[in-house]
């Protein structure tokens, strides 16, 4: 459901989603502007006041969208494009050789390259995208593994997949879920985000004593959780 009213001469539009939970969140991304995720039985009167109190707060943030957008471009998935791996920018070299049934993805000085024998859009964009997801979730397991001396729980099962709205989670099974796109990001913020999940296995919540366990293994962890925040936005093909 879409809702909008005025705000300063500029009409603010957002899409509601109603979901399971107890309160109100705003969501503002780069490329799809506002969600509002509400209870399922809040009037919609009551989230649009809401909304509405939080007016200055959205304005801000639209108005730093509209400064990077500029540098917010759709992927072509084309020689010389540039892609992140671990927060450096390689360049993508395509080289066509019909000996490669599948295609085969390696890392050479500044240089992704993906051997095919296919160079559509389609197939280039597959073949980054698993070698990204291969390569998630080799660097994601060493990091469980640097930290699980400081958390005694031992997760049940981990997986990569993609999660749109989300860099990580666990589940109440004791399942942790990580996007496969963190790869993009710098080392030290994928140690923050395994770090921030694993705490999860003691603290379902994010309660005093969870960011107290966060901040035991990551004292700057405050700096990196910023960083997602602020240039997450990148990671993202």
């Amino acid at each position: 459901m879409k809702l909008s009213y005025y705000y300063m001469d500029e009409l603010i539009e957002f899409d509601l989603e109603r979901r399971k939970r107890k309160s109100i969140s705003i969501i503002i991304h780069p490329k799809k502007n506002i969600r509002v995720l509400a209870p399922r039985s809040l009037a919609k009167e009551d989230i649009l006041k809401f909304v509405k109190s939080k007016s200055n707060w959205i304005k801000d943030k639209l108005d730093k969208i509209k400064e990077i957008r500029p540098y917010i471009k759709e992927k072509e998935f084309k020689d010389g494009e540039k892609f992140f791996y671990l927060g450096k920018r390689y360049t993508l070299k395509i080289i066509k050789d019909k000996n490669y049934i599948e295609p085969k993805v390696t890392l050479y000085r500044g240089h992704i390259n993906i051997y095919t024998k296919s160079v559509a859009k389609s197939n280039i964009k597959k073949a980054l995208i698993d070698w990204y997801k291969i390569k998630a979730e080799e660097k994601i397991i060493n990091s469980i593994e640097k930290y699980q001396k400081y958390i005694d729980i031992k997760p049940r099962h981990i997986k990569i997949k993609e999660q749109k709205r989300r860099w990580g989670s666990c589940s109440s099974n004791k399942d942790l879920f990580f996007n496969w796109k963190i790869i993009m990001a710098p080392s030290k913020i994928i140690d923050y985000l395994v770090v921030h999940e694993m705490s999860h296995l003691i603290h379902m919540n994010h309660s005093k004593s969870f960011w107290n366990l966060v901040a035991k293994i990551i004292p700057d962890y405050k700096s990196k959780r910023e960083y997602l925040k602020k240039e997450g936005f990148k990671y993202d093909i």
